[in-house]
């Protein structure tokens, strides 16, 4: 407080002032003398300025059963604030996404940015489900196209329920993330891009820079509901850190000339590349859904502007985001991880990181099968 009062206390602000007792009976008295015609008494170049004065009051706004008389510049803003019983306090502060926020906190969560514009908001209320699927037809088309080249529906219906869950449950942690590879130019950042615009720039980072995220100053990893890693550089270094990102509840960050601070964590992770064994997956993961894009699309004219447009378009991110949140089914704590897809592209880089001595192990079973139980090892 002392150091606020030295360092603001020439700063002016306006003040509303408001009418005295005093005041208000004396026009009270003007009044009822005007009302009766008893203005003889009252010199003629004052009665026009009284009955402005009488007019102005009555037309006062009232507040706190007090009528504001008027406005005056002031210095000692921070006494004045100090002193008012009405001001917002605050004990702390933290990052609640539609949850429950604790006594006395400030949410620094401020709303999705979708959910703030107005636009197209009474259209969009109006319409059924199908007229929704129907506007929404090729943004799922293209959904289908970057999840599925294999089992398609299935890994779609996840991948609704997921993002849905991001809209409807964002302080909840999914403990899953999405590794989907395919060439390039198939339009798997459009797609985080539409998510990405509809949630706010500000809850989502795009990056190839693993020590942007991970490094010792990582605060750009604070209030993230999106983090998509592109082909990130020197994967292996950082990989234990996208395992605890992907999966506990809470993380450490640090800002350069700040300690450490443990936030909340509602990160929903994305690993795009172009090489499918750009991922590392350990032999017992549970945190990955792995899926390879088709290419198909990339060959239809008009295709990618179509996609851009539609990506940027607010009436479609309306549409998507009252499907969504009303007619995509999905529980506060659904299990992502007991219901994930496996395909072929999850097997095989799980091949890829198996335990050196199970890899000895089955080795032998291919060589000798049920003749190790006769062969005599030696020590060695």
């Amino acid at each position: 407080e002392d150091v606020l009062k030295k360092n603001y206390k020439n700063l002016k602000f306006k003040k509303e002032i408001f009418y005295t007792d005093k005041e208000e009976q004396t026009l009270m008295k003007m009044k009822a003398q005007i009302d009766e015609g008893n203005t003889s008494k009252i010199p003629s170049y004052k009665l026009e300025k009284i009955k402005a004065d009488i007019a102005q009051w009555e037309a006062a706004e009232v507040k706190d059963y007090r009528k504001v008389k008027g406005f005056e510049l002031k210095t000692g803003i921070v006494d004045e604030w100090l002193e008012w019983t009405d001001r917002s306090q605050y004990e702390r502060d933290g990052f609640y996404p539609k949850t429950e926020v604790p006594y006395e906190t400030f949410n620094q969560f401020l709303g999705f940015d979708i959910e703030k514009i107005g636009d197209y908001k009474d259209r969009v209320a109006q319409m059924t489900k199908e007229e929704l699927e129907k506007e929404l037809d090729f943004i799922f088309t293209h959904i289908k196209n970057i999840v599925g080249k294999e089992k398609k529906d299935k890994l779609f219906a996840e991948f609704m329920k997921y993002v849905a869950h991001m809209f409807k449950y964002p302080s909840v942690l999914p403990r899953v993330g999405w590794f989907i590879h395919s060439k390039e130019g198939t339009g798997k950042n459009q797609l985080l891009n539409l998510f990405m615009n509809m949630i706010g720039e500000q809850y989502s980072i795009s990056t190839a820079k693993g020590e942007q995220l991970f490094g010792r100053f990582n605060a750009l990893l604070n209030h993230k509901l999106i983090v998509n890693l592109n082909e990130i550089h020197n994967l292996p270094a950082y990989i234990e850190d996208i395992k605890t990102c992907v999966t506990d509840k809470r993380v450490p960050t640090e800002k350069k000339g700040k300690e450490v601070k443990l936030q909340d964590n509602y990160t929903r992770m994305f690993f795009y590349g172009n090489n499918p064994n750009a991922m590392i997956i350990g032999f017992t993961d549970r945190r990955w859904i792995v899926c390879e894009a088709e290419y198909k699309q990339t060959k239809v004219e008009g295709y990618m502007d179509e996609l851009a447009r539609q990506v940027d378009d607010i009436f479609i991110q309306k549409c998507l985001y009252r499907y969504l949140t009303e007619f995509v089914e999905v529980s506060k704590h659904y299990n992502f991880m007991a219901n994930r897809p496996k395909t072929t592209s999850y097997h095989e880089l799980r091949k890829r990181n198996i335990p050196w001595f199970h890899r000895f192990v089955k080795y032998l079973w291919e060589k000798f099968g049920k003749k190790l139980e006769t062969i005599k090892w030696t020590k060695p």
